[in-house]
């Protein structure tokens, strides 16, 4: 293997594209909880610490999952179903960035923003990828590590736990139903291969999934509102959010209608925009 083979490698085993998602919720969150910016190289490592984190608990995934994923045409190509990384090597890997990621945030921000990220790694690596081969409820476990990075970046801000940093893992908490139901249907007959059964109550592709799809499109909406509702937000929230929510509601409703591949690749592209739209609209109105 070549040098660029080696590093492309490794640059996989963190799913960087996943990984940034995360990163930006975190950065997002920090810009959120602060009073006063406290220089660009506290955005650059808790960037880094993040990414760090989130890259190791996708790697220890990929560890743990490594039978399963050579099942699946999507995860075949991985590098540990290809022998690229070894099983030793890529425990290495993730321990080292899992470390250096706890160290960041540790010395630079606080023990208790340190604290929410490894529980986090923890619950993902060690409770959420086990339970996806044996139960549905699985996605319900995951989705408290896939918030708690949003958490992560408001006690970096200020080692404070206000109330409505909470909405903010609300927010994210159950937007994670919708996405992550639109991916299990569009990839659910690859799922299957591997023996996962993802959908709702581990059902078929029918209307009941898509009605639960919908229900949680609902929830993610009305929880954005909050703030609004709080009065923590000023008008233009309130209104950007709204289109924002219309747009959602909508695709969520198409897929119930129609049930197609397709219509559920809407709402997986659709949650991609709504998240970070709805966290830059509430960090824009803390300036």
């Amino acid at each position: 293997m070549d040098n660029f083979a080696f590093m492309l490698a490794y640059w996989k085993l963190l799913k960087p594209r996943l990984s940034f998602l995360v990163v930006l919720s975190t950065l997002l969150s920090y810009a959120y909880a602060l009073d006063v910016n406290p220089g660009l190289q506290y955005w650059v490592i808790l960037g880094l610490a993040g990414f760090f984190i989130t890259g190791a608990a996708n790697a220890s995934n990929q560890i743990i999952e490594i039978r399963l994923d050579a099942l699946m045409h999507r995860t075949r190509n991985r590098p540990m179903p290809t022998g690229a990384i070894s099983n030793s090597s890529a425990f290495i890997y993730s321990l080292c960035l899992l470390v250096l990621g706890e160290l960041a945030l540790y010395f630079y921000f606080n023990l208790n923003a340190a604290l929410l990220a490894l529980i986090s790694y923890c619950l993902y690596a060690f409770i959420y990828t086990p339970l996806k081969p044996k139960t549905p409820l699985s996605v319900l476990v995951g989705a408290f590590p896939g918030a708690l990075p949003v958490l992560v970046g408001c006690i970096a801000a200020g080692n404070h736990f206000y109330p409505d940093y909470f909405i903010l893992f609300g927010i994210q908490f159950f937007w994670q139903f919708p996405h992550f139901w639109s991916i299990a249907w569009v990839l659910d007959e690859d799922y299957q291969r591997a023996g996962f059964r993802l959908l709702p109550f581990g059902r078929e592709k029918d209307s009941t999934a898509a009605y639960y799809i919908f229900i949680y499109t609902v929830a993610t909406v009305l929880i954005s509102f909050c703030p609004s509702f709080l009065q923590l937000t000023g008008d233009w929230y309130t209104g950007t959010a709204a289109v924002g929510g219309i747009g959602f509601l909508w695709m969520a409703i198409r897929h119930l209608r129609f049930m197609t591949t397709a219509t559920a690749r809407g709402v997986m592209f659709y949650t991609f925009f709504y998240l970070p739209l709805i966290q830059l609209l509430l960090a824009i109105d803390k300036i």
